[in-house]
């Protein structure tokens, strides 16, 4: 475990002694989740790092910058400085031109305003996403986050309407990480029906 736990930081240092700074940013684009979810903390040593040594634009760089301003997020950090980060994440996906990073750059800061309780918003930038997105993964995680949105405000009939189109598109593209997301909430809209044995499935 003590390998896989330091993996980013070994290769990251790799990187850093070739001078591969582009690849250094995909990398720490394609690792965010990891951190987001777990408990290591490495990307407070390189992540900011990585990102102020490839200012070029690219999908990475809109990617990178969003994870910051989540993670910044999640451990309190000041929100001016979190929105400045997303703010640069869609100037960044505005420069490239691509309604892809947009919509993720998006989607991301969605997450963002819900931590404030600011759901109208949240849910205003999680249409736009749609609007512009064509990935059908990517739609079915969008329909998902409406879909909770719709349980907060206890519209329940729009929940399910989205929650239903959230797991076709899972189950289409075989996203079984959608599917495990999906259960709570179907699980939640069941038991507020009064369907527990549903519920309970």
């Amino acid at each position: 475990h003590r390998d896989l736990h330091s993996f980013p930081t070994r290769r990251s240092s790799d990187l850093l002694d070739h001078g591969d700074h582009d690849a250094l940013l995909r990398l720490a684009a394609a690792h965010w989740p990891y951190w987001y979810w777990g408990e290591a903390l490495t990307w407070q040593q390189w992540l900011p790092d990585a990102i102020d040594r490839c200012d070029t634009p690219s999908t990475a760089r809109a990617e990178a910058l969003s994870a910051l301003g989540l993670l910044l997020t999640r451990w309190g950090a000041n929100p001016d400085h979190c929105d400045r980060l997303f703010q640069q994440a869609m100037d960044t996906a505005d420069e490239l031109g691509s309604e892809q990073s947009i919509a993720r750059v998006n989607f991301y800061r969605a997450h963002l305003l819900l931590s404030r309780g600011e759901r109208q918003g949240a849910e205003q930038l999680i249409r736009d996403s749609l609007t512009r997105a064509t990935n059908a993964d990517f739609r079915g995680w969008c329909h998902w986050e409406l879909g909770w949105i719709a349980l907060f405000d206890d519209h329940l009939d729009d929940a399910a309407a989205e929650l239903q189109e959230a797991l076709r598109l899972a189950e289409q593209v075989r996203d079984e990480s959608l599917v495990a997301h999906l259960r709570p909430a179907l699980a939640l809209l069941a038991a507020i029906r009064g369907d527990h044995t549903t519920a309970q499935l």
